[in-house]
């Protein structure tokens, strides 16, 4: 009987051990639609609705990809571009600013991110690179308060 509670544990870590195979690497840059080969080669054009917020200004020559206004959520927009993380984020920087928004809080590393406030009302910016092309969140909240 001594035995078999030694052997149990062993067992235990032997079949924990099992399943860890070493992970696979591949060198190629992460392209996101090459996995899903299925997918309709076709883009669905994406608008703004009607009643988006003007104050929450889309990036000129950006490409929409998704757009919301959302009582629940706070309304939202995302767009691909080819300028630059940094271009983009001057530009909303720029407008933003001079349109009475207050800078509160960001970041700059791989990714840029940024807040501005006024009012009860904040918005808040993403930007990341995918290959040659700088994708960009961006969304406003208003507070009841």
């Amino acid at each position: 009987m001594k035995k078999f509670w030694l052997f149990l544990p062993a067992a235990a870590i032997a079949l924990m051990g099992a399943g860890c195979a070493p992970a696979a690497t591949n060198d190629e840059p992460y392209d996101p639609g090459a996995d899903d080969e299925d997918a309709d080669k076709t883009s669905e054009t994406v608008t703004l609705p009607a009643d988006f917020p003007a104050d929450l200004p889309i990036y000129p020559g950006a490409e929409l990809t998704y757009a919301e206004v959302s009582e629940t959520y706070g309304d939202s927009a995302s767009f691909d571009t080819s300028d630059s993380m940094k271009t983009v984020y001057d530009w909303y920087n720029e407008t933003l600013t001079a349109d009475g928004w207050e800078k509160t809080a960001g970041s700059e590393e791989t990714s840029i991110s940024a807040i501005w406030e006024k009012d009860n009302a904040s918005i808040t910016f993403s930007a990341y690179v995918i290959g040659n092309t700088t994708s960009v969140n961006i969304g406003k909240t208003v507070y009841d308060y």
